[in-house]
């Protein structure tokens, strides 16, 4: 969806990527339901083996919700594609909720990961960084809180640098 203003990206520090997420969800059972408040990026060093102190990143978080828990990869992966369920615009005098959840994939694989969000709306289709590439970054476009129906989080861009394997 296209309400809220984009917030400012956010990268790993140079040198790490994203390997894990997490998403910030406000419950189903909730008045005014927002759903999807926020996306945070585990970030690490794969490349040369260096042990650093993982690191998140995330560019704008609404107030609503609860973080749904560390979602990773298996080790040595990093996330490289993904995929969002956003409900559309549902008219005048229904609740609009926006994002929904995520779904990430881990180093061009089959194997993906859930965010835990909520049922409402369809999936879009995968996008995916380039073979070679990984995802270090990410910008959300929230919408501010307002008196009328609030939808929280409504899109994100994810970014991707040049990955060399281990």
């Amino acid at each position: 969806m296209n309400w809220g203003a984009w917030g400012q990206a956010e990268y790993c520090p140079p040198g790490t990527f994203a390997t894990a997420f997490e998403i910030k969800v406000e419950s189903e059972d909730a008045t005014d339901d927002t759903s999807m408040n926020g996306i945070r990026l585990y970030c690490n060093n794969l490349i040369d083996n260096k042990q650093t102190k993982e690191l998140t990143v995330s560019s704008t978080v609404q107030k609503w919700g609860d973080w749904m828990g560390k979602r990773e990869c298996p080790s040595g992966q990093v996330l490289t594609g993904l995929r969002m369920k956003s409900e559309e615009d549902q008219g005048n005098f229904v609740d609009d909720t926006a994002a929904n959840d995520l779904d990430m994939q881990c180093s061009h694989s089959t194997f993906t990961l859930n965010g835990g969000g909520n049922h409402w709306g369809y999936w879009s289709t995968w996008a995916s960084c380039p073979e070679g590439w990984a995802i270090c970054g990410l910008e959300t476009r929230v919408e501010s809180e307002s008196a009328g129906d609030d939808t929280a989080l409504n899109d994100v861009r994810m970014y991707c640098c040049a990955f060399t394997a281990i």
